[in-house]
């Protein structure tokens, strides 16, 4: 079983969108999801969207550890 690299409330960008980081707010870790892939995956959300998305780790980058 692979742990999950990010943590609940951690600040990700997305690498498939490139307009994720113009604004500065990137996603926020809403749920560490069960194992169920290859990857651990995560529901991550933006602060000025409704909707949650889900993606895998692979996808995912800090932006919290870049500070």
């Amino acid at each position: 079983m692979k742990q999950h690299k990010f943590r609940l409330g951690e600040h990700v960008s997305l690498q498939s969108e490139h307009r994720d980081m113009a604004d500065g707010t990137g996603y926020e870790v809403t749920r560490l999801l069960p194992e169920a892939s290859p990857e651990p995956r995560y529901r991550i959300k933006r602060s000025i969207e409704i909707h949650e998305r889900v993606a895998g780790e692979s996808l995912l980058h800090s932006i919290d550890r870049v500070k």
